[in-house]
């Protein structure tokens, strides 16, 4: 189990910034830290919603699809070492969210690499470091285990 310890975390909605107050706690790729709204930022997301193939599918800010891992449990991150190579852990940046996501299901883990890695939903968040184009869905299940995320936070099989 892994044991994180979380101080004030500020992440934005596109009609306004998020706040989340960081506690020790328990956690793993499950764990949400669950934010409060707060006044309007315009800045570009570190979360945004790309729509492809009649999807809303969840990006980075880059455009890069962002990929949960079906084998990451509350007490075990399945990509650490070189895999964070091929599936890069996203990471608190700007910290802000799409307008198109529920800011209330973004939280933050403590990856065993060191980062703040951004959650949703509870399912740790990684991009692919081979995708190129804007919403590529060229990762989906890659080893079986890789997948992209809905706006609803459900994986695209």
């Amino acid at each position: 189990m892994v044991l994180v310890g979380v101080a004030g975390l500020t992440m934005a909605c596109g009609s306004g910034r998020v706040t989340a107050q960081r506690a020790s706690l328990q956690a793993g790729p499950a764990s949400v830290v669950a934010p409060e709204l707060a006044g309007a930022n315009s800045e570009a997301p570190t979360l945004r919603v790309v729509d492809v193939d009649g999807r809303a599918v969840v990006t980075d800010a880059d455009g890069r699809t962002v990929y949960g891992n079906t084998e990451d449990t509350a007490d075990n991150f399945f990509c650490t070492g070189t895999c964070t190579k091929t599936w890069v852990p996203v990471a608190i940046e700007d910290g802000l969210v799409s307008s198109r996501l529920d800011a209330t299901r973004v939280g933050v883990v403590s990856h065993p690499s060191g980062i703040d890695q951004v959650t949703y939903g509870g399912i740790a968040l990684y991009t692919r470091a081979a995708d190129d184009a804007v919403g590529s869905l060229d990762g989906r299940a890659a080893g079986g285990v890789w997948f992209p995320l809905t706006d609803t936070g459900e994986f695209i099989r």
